[in-house]
């Protein structure tokens, strides 16, 4: 094929959205795009990260990087995960007492009751549903007997 004959048209790259960040060496736009991605990925999906996110960027001149992303990340995830660690045992000790409170009523039910109206039904019915798996055979009768109870 001569340089005057057509040849088909290859496609060109597609135009950047922004313009890259000027880089100090090799590699480190891709490290940049990454982090910038990672970033946006954070601020779109995960707004409660955001104040942290902002605060590295005052810290670090506007560019915080991934690796400090991600570490900072983890210790937002981490903290998270002991507020659930926290938060189960409490729920186990609140609905352990409403357990140990009802063995220990006496036969005519009227504790049950009082559990029943006072405690599972101040709770919106989602709510209750996700009780169930925390709840102890006693209470569990509680709140099933409150939900087969008539309306009145």
């Amino acid at each position: 094929m001569s340089p005057s004959e057509p040849s088909s048209p290859e496609p060109s790259p597609p135009e950047p959205s922004s313009p890259e960040p000027s880089s100090p060496g090799p590699g480190s736009a891709g490290a940049a795009e990454s982090g910038a991605s990672l970033a946006q990925a954070l601020i779109d999906g995960l707004p409660e990260f955001v104040p942290v996110y902002l605060a590295m960027v005052g810290a670090c001149d506007d560019d915080p990087g991934e690796p400090a992303i991600l570490i900072e990340l983890a210790d937002f995830v981490a903290d998270r995960l002991a507020d659930i660690e926290s938060g189960r045992h409490l729920l186990q000790r609140a609905l352990g007492a409403i357990e140990a409170h009802l063995a220990s009523s006496p036969a005519d039910g009227e504790r049950a009751e009082l559990v029943e109206l006072a405690f599972f039904d101040s709770f919106s019915p989602e709510d209750r549903r996700c009780l169930v798996p925390w709840l102890g055979p006693r209470s569990l009768a509680a709140l099933e007997s409150l939900d087969v109870a008539p309306s009145g």
